[in-house]
């Protein structure tokens, strides 16, 4: 948060959590006049990451209570909040200042939103393919008479991905971004 605000030149008085991030919002809603857009990763893992030290994990669900009803109090400076973990909202006691939320975890609409789809990847690492394959072949990974079919079946094997509706499939993007940046199979 405090770099962002540094990099916007947007001057942070609080020191609370929740008053720093509600200065941040503000502060970019007035320097760009335009509702801001809040994307929060894993929401849930200070408290999550902390379960066997009970007492911890408390102090951080107090702290993000509050952290998150500070959103509520920013609406009229917010477009959209998208928040992303691994617990259901509701039952991480945080929900209380956050009352208009909406759980596209389970809804099909959204299936994909979460990483890539088996046509994505098709459309967008068919390239990388040839050149993955050439390096696995270099490094003897794969045999010479292996093909592209071969190692799509193969890292599709590897990297298996998740359904959230039972129909639609998608790859970890770590996984496959991982992948193509090493070019070798490894659990990322």
């Amino acid at each position: 948060m405090l770099n962002r605000a540094k990099l916007e030149n947007i001057k942070i008085s609080a020191s609370s959590p929740d008053m720093m991030l509600y200065n941040l919002i503000e502060g970019l809603y007035h320097q760009h006049g335009h509702r801001i857009v809040v994307l929060i990763d894993e929401y849930d893992a200070p408290v999550t990451n902390n379960l066997r030290k009970i007492k911890l994990a408390q102090d951080n669900q107090e702290v993000l209570r509050d952290f998150y009803a500070k959103l509520k109090s920013c609406d009229k400076y917010l477009r959209f909040v998208f928040v992303t973990g691994v617990t259901r909202y509701a039952l991480m006691g945080l929900s209380a200042g956050l009352n208009q939320l909406d759980d596209l975890t389970l809804d099909e609409n959204f299936a994909g939103v979460c990483g890539f789809t088996i046509e994505e990847f098709d459309d967008c690492f068919g390239g990388w393919l040839t050149k993955a394959l050439q390096k696995l072949k270099e490094d003897g990974v794969m045999p010479p008479l292996a093909t592209l079919a071969n190692l799509r079946k193969l890292i599709l094997t590897w990297y298996d991905g998740y359904s959230w509706d039972g129909k639609t499939k998608v790859l970890n993007p770590i996984d496959i971004l991982c992948f193509f940046k090493k070019f070798n199979f490894s659990n990322y």
